[in-house]
């Protein structure tokens, strides 16, 4: 369901404190000027009593109401990857938890203090600061990857490759030189119905070229972050 559709039913008689304040943001506004040192911009989302999202150094902070019963969504995100998310029932532990990561309190930390928050290997991988290693493990593993394992072994196994960020989208392998920007500086490999494999950069797309063997694909792929 689309949110603003959902934002439409939220029951607000779930909510009485918020209605007094005028919404979600009021509410998260008033409640974060008591606990923080500095102003935090608070801004409505789609649904303007519903939803809010602050921007900060630490990814989007987005919270959402539940519709049908009383819960407070809370979700951490940058472009490339989620920080964590979960859910409570308690406008007080919600704001708590936002303090708390907007002070710097660790993944580990925050699940300790707020059980119903949760992250997965990716995001912490990225707060230690070197998430390539997990991804790789993190594709090799899903078994809806499973017809690109040879080609995903065969690009790690390059020394140079294996430093890259890989990710998958619209059926490509994707190659980022940097994590936290994925679409600089790329090459992609795109397995073709006939076994081959095509090999292309965004910075020049009239380099494309296929390749009939994922050892000759490698090989290109090698040579294309070199250039």
């Amino acid at each position: 369901m689309p949110e603003s559709e959902a934002h439409a039913k939220v029951n607000q008689d779930l909510y009485p404190e918020l209605a007094a304040i005028g919404g979600l943001p009021g509410a998260i506004r008033a409640a974060l000027s008591k606990r923080m040192p500095f102003d935090v911009p608070v801004h409505p989302g789609d649904g303007r009593f519903t939803t809010a999202k602050i921007h900060s150094d630490r990814g989007i902070i987005s919270v959402l109401l539940g519709a049908e019963k009383r819960l407070f969504y809370i979700s951490v995100s940058t472009e490339t990857h989620s920080w964590t998310s979960g859910s409570t029932t308690s406008l007080e532990s919600a704001m708590e938890m936002i303090s708390a990561w907007l002070n710097g309190a660790s993944l580990s930390d925050l699940a300790t203090r707020f059980p119903f928050m949760s992250y997965d290997p990716l995001a912490e991988a990225y707060e230690k600061g070197d998430p390539v290693e997990t991804q790789w493990d993190l594709l090799l593993n899903e078994d809806i990857y499973a017809s690109l394992r040879p080609l995903l072994w065969a690009v790690r196994a390059n020394q140079s490759l294996r430093r890259r960020f890989p990710y998958i989208s619209h059926g490509r392998l994707r190659l980022a030189r940097d994590p936290l920007v994925r679409s600089l500086d790329e090459v992609w490999v795109t397995p073709l119905s006939s076994g081959a494999y095509r090999i292309e950069t965004p910075r020049d797309p009239s380099s494309a070229a296929e390749y009939g063997t994922i050892s000759d694909a490698v090989n290109a792929m090698d040579d294309c972050i070199r250039w």
